[in-house]
C-alpha cells in the first residue's frame, strides 16, 4: 500500500524490477529518482521531508490508519536522525496528535545517539514537548519517564547524552538564573538536571555559586550561596544522600554523584509541589555479598580547601556579620593559617569581624594586628588593610592607628574615601578630637599654685566635649561640660586656669549665640552637607543624618528637611521601593509643621516684601494666602497620580499611596476631594463597562479599586447602580433572574464592608444606630444608604419571582422569608415614594409566608 508520503523503501529499492514501461504520476509528493539505493541516513532525511510536505498540505484527511503508520514512519527514521525527528515533533503535533509511546521510541533513540552539534535546538523542541499543562503543579507523565530513564542507568542512554545535557543544562540556568532559580517541581530543566546528578537543589545552587565565583561575580556568587544555605545548608554538614546496600555495587556515572538504588523513589520538588511517585528502574540480578571495606581513618590536619569553596564559605560569613550575626561557624574549617593568599587576609578580616560580634574584643584586636602586619598584595588587601587600621583604632581609641586608616584611603580613593571606610566619620573626628585635647593638656607646662596634670588633661576633654556639643546646638550638653571645666578650675589663679576660663567663656558665648535670627551651627553643617557635584543637591545622606540626629527644630531646618524628606522619597519611588513611604509621611508632616505656622508665612511675606518691591503688600498677601491654601492639595496631588498608574497592575502600592492620602495630617475636606477626585477615573471606567453589558468586567474593576480605597463611597454606589440596572432590565425574564441572583449576591458581599464603616449593617427589624467613620460625610452616608435601600428592594424582588418559580413548597418559603428580609431593610433606610418602591409593603406581606 502507497502513503501519500512515501512509496515506501522496499518500493524504491525494487524500483527497476516493477517499473511500468510508461511513465507514472505517484500519489504524493514527487519521489526521488529511480537509481542506485539511498543511503539509510537520506533515506530518512527523505521520509521526514516527505511527511512535513505532506503535513503542509492543509485540507489533507487524516485517518487513524493513516496516523499509525506516519508514527511508525517517524520512529524509524527516528533510529537513524532522532534529532530531526524530534525538531519536525510539534507540527505532528498540531496537525494529527501524538501519544506517549511514539514520543518515547523517539527519545529513546535520541538518548542512545545525540547531535552535539544540534543539542541546543533539539532540546528546545524537547523540553516543550515534555511540558507540564499550565496550572498543573506536577511534571508531565512524559517528563516522569524521561527523568527516570536517565536517572536508573538506562542502557539506551549514552554517555555523550549525559555529558551533553550536563553542560547544555548548566549553562541555560547559569544564564538565565533568575528565571529558572524558583522554577517549581513541574520544570523539564530540574527534573533532567536532578536526574543527572546533583539530585537536590541546594547542590546545584553550590555548583552555580562556584561558577559565578569562578567569573568574578561576586553578587551573583554570594546570592547563589545563600540559596544552596536556604534550600539544604553547607554540603560539609550534609549527610551523604547516595546510600548504598550492603552486598550491592553501584556504578557512578560522575565522581562527585552516586545513582539511587534500584528501589522505589519519590521525585522530590524542592519548590513547593507535590511529590509523584516513580516506578522503580529495572533490577539487576544482585551480585555476591562481599564484605563491607573498613573506612580510611581520619587525617589528623585538615585537608586544604579549593579557592572556590573558601570564596563561598567567607561570602557567607561576610553576609552574616553584615546581618548581625558571627560569621566564625562558616569559617570554622578555614582559619587563616591554612588559606593562601589572596583570600588570607580577607578571611583574617572578617574572623575579627565577627569575634566582635561575638563580644570577644581582644580576639578581634588580636586579628587585626596580625592585618596590620601582614603587607597587603593587592588593592582590595590595601582597603582591608585600611580598615583594619581604622577598627583598631577606634576600638583602643588611638588616633594614630585611625590618622593611618584614613591616609591609605585617602590615597587609594581621594575624597571618596568615606565611602570605602568601615567607621563612620563623626566617631574618627571624636577619637582624634580627645586625643589633641590631651596632647593640648600634656604639652603645657605646670605652674606654681596652678593646676595638676591631672586636672589639666580633664578639664581640656571637657573643653573639647563643650565645644563638639556647641557646633551641633547641644546646649545642654555644653553647659554640662563647662559646668565641670569650672569646677576643676575651682580658686586656681594661674595662667592655665586663666587660659582654660577664657576658652570656656567663648564656647558659652558661641552656644548661647550672639545673633538670635542666625541659623544654629548643626543647620549650617547640615546645609553644607546638601553641596556636592558642583552646586546644592534636594537631599544628600550626611544632611539627613545631621538634621535627624541634632534637630534643632526651628522653622528654616523644618522647611529644608521637608524639602529633602520630599525628594529622597520621590527618589526611592522610582526605584520601587517600598521605605519611600516612611519619607514620604516624614515630608508630609514637616510640610503640616509649616502649613500650621503662622510665623512661617509671615516670615515669607516680609522676605518676598523685601525682594519683590514692584508687589504692593495686599497683592503679595493674596499670593501667599492662595498658596498656602493650594499647599495640602498640590502636596497630595503626586499620590493621586501614582494610585491612578499603580491601581490595577499593583493594587498593594496604590493602596499605601491612599493610606498616606488619608493619613496625612492636613483637613479632612482636602483629603477627601483628593480621594474623590482619584477616584473619579475608576467609576468612569466601571460605568462604561456596565454600560456595554460587560457587568463581570464592570464589578472586577470595582473589586480592584476597593483593594485600594476601602471606603470609597462613590465606587460602591457604582456597584449598586449596576446591580439596580441589570435587575430592572430583567424583571419580566423569569429565565434570567437566576444569573441574575449571583450579580445581586456578589454586590452584597462586595459592599458589607462599606455598610459596616458607614454604620449601615443590616438588621431584620431597624437600622443601626451605631457610629460611622468620620472620613465619610453625613451627605455622602444618606445618598449611599438611599442608593443601598432600592438594591435591597431589587434583591428581594429577584427572590420572590425565584420563589414563585420553585416546585419545592418548602425551597418557595425559604426564598420568600429571605425576601421578606430584604424588604424590611429597604424600608429601614428609607425608600421613595414613587412606583415601583411604592409596592415594597405589599410586597413584604406576602414574603412574611415564609417567616411563619
Amino acid at each position: 500500500m502507497k502513503w501519500p508520503w512515501s512509496s515506501g523503501d522496499k518500493e524504491r529499492g525494487n524500483a527497476d524490477k516493477h517499473a511500468p514501461a510508461g511513465p507514472v504520476q505517484p500519489a504524493g509528493p514527487a519521489q526521488p529518482p529511480v537509481g542506485e539505493p539511498l543511503s539509510i541516513a537520506d533515506q530518512a532525511r527523505a521520509r521526514l521531508t516527505m511527511i512535513e510536505t505532506f503535513l503542509g498540505r492543509p485540507g489533507t484527511p487524516i485517518t487513524p490508519e493513516l496516523r499509525q503508520r506516519l508514527h511508525d514512519d517517524l520512529v524509524e527514521a527516528a533510529s537513524t536522525l532522532p534529532d530531526a525527528t524530534i525538531r519536525l515533533l510539534p507540527t505532528v503535533e498540531k496537525r494529527c496528535g501524538l501519544t506517549d509511546d511514539t514520543v518515547q521510541l523517539i527519545f529513546r533513540a535520541w538518548l542512545r545517539r545525540p547531535d552535539a552539534d544540534a543539542f541546543a535546538e533539539t532540546w528546545s523542541v524537547a523540553a516543550g514537548l515534555m511540558k507540564a499543562v499550565t496550572g498543573v503543579s506536577q511534571p508531565s507523565s512524559l517528563c516522569v519517564w524521561f527523568g527516570n530513564a536517565v536517572r536508573a542507568e538506562d542502557p539506551d542512554v549514552s554517555p555523550e547524552f549525559r555529558a551533553l545535557a550536563t553542560a547544555h543544562l548548566t549553562e541555560l540556568v547559569d544564564a538565565q538564573f533568575e528565571k529558572y532559580a524558583f522554577s517549581g517541581g513541574s520544570s523539564v530543566e530540574w527534573q533532567v538536571m536532578y536526574a543527572l546528578g546533583p539530585g537536590t537543589r541546594a547542590e546545584w545552587y553550590r555548583r552555580f555559586g562556584d561558577r559565578a565565583t569562578a567569573r568574578g561575580d561576586k553578587a551573583g556568587a554570594r546570592r547563589r550561596y545563600a540559596l544552596a544555605e536556604r534550600f539544604g545548608g553547607d554540603s560539609a554538614a550534609q549527610p551523604s544522600r547516595s546510600q548504598t546496600r550492603p552486598g550491592h555495587s553501584t556504578p557512578s556515572r560522575r565522581a562527585d554523584h552516586q545513582p539511587p538504588q534500584a528501589t522505589p523513589a519519590r521525585l522530590g520538588f524542592e519548590m513547593g509541589s507535590a511529590p509523584v511517585t516513580v516506578s522503580p528502574p529495572r533490577k539487576e540480578p544482585p551480585t555476591p555479598a562481599r564484605p563491607p571495606a573498613p573506612e580510611p581513618a581520619a587525617s589528623p590536619t585538615p585537608s586544604r580547601q579549593t579557592p572556590v569553596d573558601v570564596s563561598r564559605k567567607l561570602l557567607l560569613a561576610a553576609s552574616d556579620v553584615m546581618h548581625g550575626r558571627s560569621g566564625a561557624p562558616r569559617l570554622a574549617d578555614s582559619p587563616p593559617q591554612s588559606v593562601e593568599q589572596p583570600l588570607r587576609m580577607a578571611v583574617r578580616f572578617v574572623t575579627a569581624l565577627s569575634r566582635l560580634r561575638e563580644g570577644d574584643q581582644a580576639a578581634a584586636e588580636a586579628e587585626l594586628r596580625e592585618i596590620i602586619r601582614e603587607p597587603a598584595e593587592s588593592p582590595a588587601d590595601e582597603d582591608m588593610h585600611a580598615n583594619a587600621h581604622l577598627v583598631l583604632g577606634l576600638l583602643l581609641q588611638d588616633s594614630r592607628l585611625l590618622a593611618a586608616g584614613v591616609r591609605q584611603l585617602r590615597d587609594r580613593h581621594g575624597d571618596r574615601w568615606v565611602s570605602v571606610s568601615m567607621v563612620d566619620q563623626e566617631a574618627i573626628s571624636t577619637v582624634r578630637a580627645r586625643a589633641a585635647a590631651r596632647e593640648t593638656a600634656e604639652t603645657i607646662a605646670p605652674e606654681a599654685s596652678d593646676l595638676d596634670p591631672v586636672q589639666l588633661r580633664h578639664a581640656c576633654v571637657n573643653l573639647a566635649e563643650a565645644a563638639r556639643a556647641a557646633l551641633i546646638s547641644r546646649a545642654e550638653e555644653v553647659d554640662a561640660s563647662l559646668e565641670r571645666v569650672r569646677r576643676i578650675i575651682g580658686v586656681a589663679r594661674g595662667g592655665q586656669a586663666a587660659e582654660l576660663a577664657r576658652v570656656a567663656d567663648r564656647i558659652g558665648d558661641i552656644a548661647a549665640g550672639s545673633d538670635p535670627s542666625a541659623p544654629p551651627p548643626s543647620v549650617r553643617l547640615a546645609l553644607t552637607a546638601l553641596r556636592g557635584d558642583g552646586g546644592i543637591l534636594p537631599w544628600t545622606q550626611p544632611a539627613m543624618r545631621l538634621w535627624e540626629k541634632y534637630d534643632p527644630g526651628d522653622l528654616v531646618s523644618v522647611h529644608h528637611r521637608a524639602i529633602a524628606e520630599h525628594a529622597k522619597a520621590y527618589s526611592l519611588e522610582l526605584e520601587g521601593d517600598h521605605t519611600a513611604f516612611l519619607h514620604w509621611d516624614a515630608a508630609l508632616r514637616h510640610w503640616a509643621t509649616l502649613y500650621d505656622s503662622a510665623e512661617f508665612w509671615e516670615s515669607m511675606r516680609r522676605h518676598l516684601g523685601e525682594v519683590m518691591s514692584d508687589v504692593t503688600p495686599r497683592e503679595l498677601e493674596r499670593a501667599i494666602e492662595r498658596v498656602r491654601a493650594d499647599l495640602p492639595e498640590q502636596l497630595l496631588e503626586p499620590h493621586a497620580t501614582r494610585i491612578r498608574t499603580l491601581w490595577q497592575k499593583q493594587p498593594a502600592r496604590a493602596r499605601a499611596h491612599m493610606q498616606t492620602i488619608r493619613t496625612a495630617p492636613f483637613p479632612e475636606t482636602v483629603k477627601a476631594a483628593t480621594r474623590s477626585r482619584v477616584g473619579y477615573e475608576a467609576e468612569v471606567a466601571v460605568r462604561r463597562l456596565a454600560k456595554a453589558g460587560s457587568e463581570g468586567q464592570a464589578l472586577d474593576l470595582v473589586a480592584a479599586w476597593l483593594r485600594v480605597d476601602p471606603d470609597s463611597v462613590q465606587l460602591a454606589e457604582a456597584a449598586l447602580d449596576i446591580g439596580i440596572d441589570h435587575i430592572q432590565a430583567r424583571q419580566n425574564m423569569s429565565s434570567q433572574l437566576y444569573p441574575a441572583r449571583l450579580l445581586l449576591d456578589r454586590i452584597t458581599e462586595m459592599t458589607a464592608p462599606i455598610n459596616d464603616t458607614l454604620g449601615l449593617t443590616r438588621s431584620r427589624t431597624t437600622p443601626t444606630t451605631q457610629q460611622w467613620s468620620g472620613t465619610v460625610s453625613a451627605a455622602d452616608r444618606s445618598a449611599y444608604a438611599a442608593k443601598l435601600a432600592r438594591h435591597e428592594f431589587w434583591f428581594g424582588t429577584c427572590l420572590m419571582f425565584i420563589a414563585f418559580d420553585q416546585r419545592h413548597q418548602m425551597s418557595a418559603l425559604r426564598l420568600c422569608g429571605e425576601a421578606a428580609g430584604h424588604f424590611r431593610w429597604a424600608i429601614g433606610l428609607g425608600l421613595p415614594d414613587l412606583p415601583p418602591y411604592d409596592s415594597v409593603r405589599e410586597l413584604l406581606a406576602t414574603a412574611s409566608i415564609g417567616e411563619r
